[in-house]
């Protein structure tokens, strides 16, 4: 489904944390606390493939404007919610 005015679809697709190499590589690449791979392992993790397979699901539904999370195997789209303290 494409936007009526600009014929343009846009969504925001967002990843918890994936079990792959780039965990272990954290270190090499940023400066930050020097245990951040192990610190995140130590949270439960989801696999490249269930990543993966949501990641597609997202793309298929082509819902625009929808933001979503995928996350320990489960693909699950995110309500936007205004907070009145925030001014958004």
């Amino acid at each position: 489904r494409l936007a009526p005015i600009t014929g343009v679809t846009a969504y925001s697709i967002n990843p918890g944390i994936t079990k792959t190499t780039l965990v272990h590589k954290f270190n090499s690449w940023l400066d930050v606390e020097p245990r951040l791979a192990e610190l995140l392992l130590e949270h439960p993790t989801q696999t490249t493939l269930q990543c993966a397979q949501n990641f597609v699901k997202a793309i298929q539904a082509n819902q625009n404007g929808a933001i979503w999370k995928l996350d320990l195997g489960t693909l699950e789209a995110i309500e936007w919610t205004k907070h009145s303290d925030s001014h958004i």
